[in-house]
């Protein structure tokens, strides 16, 4: 099925799910270390996502956010046109960091089982 939606729209489906990660994101640890990188955990000690800066990337630094594939699939579940740049995006607003590169885990622990 393909969906044609304004940009507008897409606008206000994005500032939905905005508050919503920010409604979820009242339970998670959020750790602060070195080089202003981040580690949000949730109440099991599982990653969510984890900002690194610095990274070698094709021989240049950058700043590389990973995110839990869960929390993909699960914002995803409720907004499917939202995705981990929307959420990368929502971390650089929140957290006030600049993103470079946005990855996904896919091996990671299945934070919601």
């Amino acid at each position: 099925m393909r969906i044609i939606i304004s940009e507008i729209q897409y606008e206000k489906i994005k500032e939905i799910s905005f508050k919503y990660l920010d409604q979820i994101s009242e339970n998670w640890n959020v750790e602060y270390f070195i080089f202003d990188e981040i580690r949000i955990t949730d109440s099991k000690n599982r990653r969510i996502i984890s900002y690194n800066t610095n990274v070698s990337v094709f021989d240049e630094k950058k700043n590389v956010i990973t995110i839990a594939k869960e929390l993909v699939n699960s914002i995803d579940s409720f907004f499917p046109l939202i995705n981990e740049y929307d959420i990368s995006e929502w971390f650089s607003k929140k957290y006030d960091r600049i993103v470079d590169v946005v990855d996904v885990d896919y091996y990671g622990d299945d934070i919601y089982n």
